[in-house]
């Protein structure tokens, strides 16, 4: 009996995934082109890192102070960096300065040190750079420039507009990468003496190893077309406010096919955060995927594990293992330990809506779910299940663009 049960748990997955590749002709999927927004650089450009206190982020806490004695730094100097080790960061300090590395460690040796920027007036250039150092050889630099060449670096310093004094400060600082390359670790002690272009370069740069933004969009010829798009994509939604929202616009549309944005009728959360960045970093994957499933008054911030545990309990209710998921279910990836690591949410076709992270540079997608799948595979063994509103039956089709249950002010427009 249970190979029966296993190949008819084989066989549903498997047509699970055929009626996600197969596409009718009324869908077009493609990937969205990326165009750094100005209101983006107005925002991040001063001061990217949204705080005056600058995060060290070491591998193994007692083998860094150990460090630190070795370079030299006095015991009270050990002592000051040590007040200012937290084994695991909040909610609100990541946010502000986590912004560059990837996900949290769970590893109960890594440490965050969080440093106002007036402390670290007290040490010597040289033992900043040594520590920027370590960082570099073990965890790694979140940001840097690089040079191929000790000629390439000091042609560049050569270039920059800046006192003679400034130029020392970033030659002090330059570190070696692993593979030898020449780096200028880019922090927020360094921040204000980066030329504008390069710091366009380097958010560009962040922005783009997070870009998978894809643009769904509806070409609608027949009626039947509209009944087969509202069965698909209704989920928690109401099927007969979709079906009559298309129709009127059907209707009233002169040529054929209508084009429609497939935001039009997915949750509310969906339409006005899609393609937006937040403000600051802190704002995350549970945190998108509650908000975009249950679309009840959260705000746009960090949420904790812990928070989406108690609402998994309070609010959803696991999915059978034959259920077909629908538009809004939460899917959420847990590790060996079964702590949740990620969640997003289920759209038909293979796709997924998400926020890949707590970097603020990471913006509010519509991604391929084996792209998913394969990003969070890659950080550890994963497993995924299904989670459904109890009682969706409040949900409407929102169609007046109006964002009653959450702050845009959250987001860059």
């Amino acid at each position: 009996r249970g190979l029966i049960l296993k190949l008819i748990s084989i066989l549903f997955f498997f047509l699970l995934s055929l009626s996600a590749i197969a596409q009718p002709a009324w869908l077009d999927i493609k990937k969205q082109s990326l165009e750094l927004p100005n209101e983006v650089m107005q925002v991040w450009q001063e001061n990217v890192f949204s705080s005056d206190k600058e995060l060290w982020v070491v591998d193994n806490s007692l083998k860094f102070h150990l460090y630190l004695n070795q370079i030299g730094l006095s015991l009270k100097q050990n002592s000051i960096i040590s007040k200012q080790m937290q084994r695991q960061s909040s909610g609100i300090e990541t946010g502000y300065l986590f912004s560059f590395y990837e996900v949290p460690s769970q590893s109960s040796l890594r440490a965050y040190y969080f440093l106002d920027l007036n402390l670290l007036e007290n040490f010597e250039l040289q033992q900043i750079q040594k520590i920027y150092q370590y960082m570099a050889n073990t965890i790694g630099l979140p940001l840097a420039i690089n040079f191929k060449s000790e000629n390439d670096l000091s042609q560049w310093l050569e270039n920059l507009d800046l006192s003679s004094e400034g130029k020392n400060k970033l030659k002090g600082l330059v570190v070696q990468s692993i593979n030898q390359k020449l780096l200028i670790p880019v922090t927020r002690f360094n921040w204000d003496l980066i030329p504008v272009s390069k710091k366009y370069e380097l958010i560009q740069e962040q922005i783009l190893k997070s870009h998978n933004n894809l643009e769904v969009f509806l070409n609608i010829n027949t009626q039947n077309d509209i009944r087969e798009i509202a069965k698909r994509f209704s989920g928690s939604l109401s099927f007969k406010e979709i079906e009559e929202y298309l129709l009127i616009k059907w209707q009233a549309n002169s040529k054929l096919p209508l084009r429609v944005n497939l935001l039009e009728i997915l949750p509310q959360f969906m339409q006005f955060s899609y393609a937006k960045f937040s403000k600051q970093g802190g704002p995350n994957c549970f945190n998108c995927a509650m908000n975009s499933s249950r679309q009840s008054a959260f705000n746009v911030e960090y949420s904790s594990k812990e928070e989406l545990k108690k609402h998994l309990s309070r609010y959803y209710r696991p999915m059978g293992e034959f259920e077909m998921p629908q538009v809004g279910d939460l899917i959420i990836y847990t590790n060996s330990k079964k702590n949740p690591i990620h969640a997003a949410n289920y759209l038909p076709f293979d796709l997924t809506f998400t926020k890949n992270g707590i970097n603020k540079f990471s913006s509010y997608q519509i991604q391929d779910l084996g792209s998913v799948d394969a990003l969070y595979s890659s950080f550890a063994k994963t497993n995924i299940k299904y989670y459904r509103l109890k009682n969706p039956a409040s949900l409407h089709l929102n169609t007046q663009g109006k964002q009653n249950h959450c702050s845009s002010s959250a987001f860059i427009d």
